[in-house]
């Protein structure tokens, strides 16, 4: 078991995160069943990082991230571009991620989204989308080898 993360969300409530599982249980560790949100969330893939929203989870791998719901456990948005690395910089009160090329810097770029939290890339494979939130990109590529920042706006990560 690789644990990623233990974040304490309510007196009596601990999110765990491993693998590729995010877990809520209570303070003995059992499970937290409610029938306002899911007790257990499961991802495609290995989680590097979390962040925890007020009706959500943002998980955090390699080629992207990927929301989904405590209530319906349903993607809210999601980026993935095989052709780039992803890393969270910062989750204090605005979500921001810098994504560089995962082989030496081409015409790759990926370009951001609109208002409402779709969002295009110029290079094949990659993709995002969003139900929640915006994507708002600052791209670098002629200044710092490729290297893009995005803000994840209209999210705000939970206060603990």
């Amino acid at each position: 078991m690789n644990i990623v993360s233990v974040t304490q969300l309510e007196k009596d409530t601990i999110l765990v995160c491993y693998d590729n599982m995010v877990k809520v249980v209570n303070l003995q560790g059992k499970l937290k069943s409610s029938k306002r949100q899911a007790s257990e969330l499961h991802f495609d893939f290995s989680i590097n990082c979390i962040v925890c929203l007020t009706d959500s989870v943002l998980a955090f791998h390699k080629h992207g991230m990927q929301g989904r719901s405590f209530k319906s456990n349903e993607v809210t948005q999601e980026i993935q571009d095989r052709t780039r690395i992803f890393k969270l910089v910062g989750s204090d009160r605005i979500i921001t991620v810098q994504s560089s090329p995962a082989e030496p810097p081409d015409t790759n770029q990926f370009s951001a989204a609109n208002g409402n939290g779709s969002a295009a890339a110029a290079s094949g494979g990659a993709s995002a989308s969003s139900s929640g939130g915006a994507l708002a990109s600052i791209e670098s590529d002629s200044i710092v080898g490729g290297v893009n920042l995005y803000i994840l706006a209209g999210h705000e990560a939970m206060q603990l």
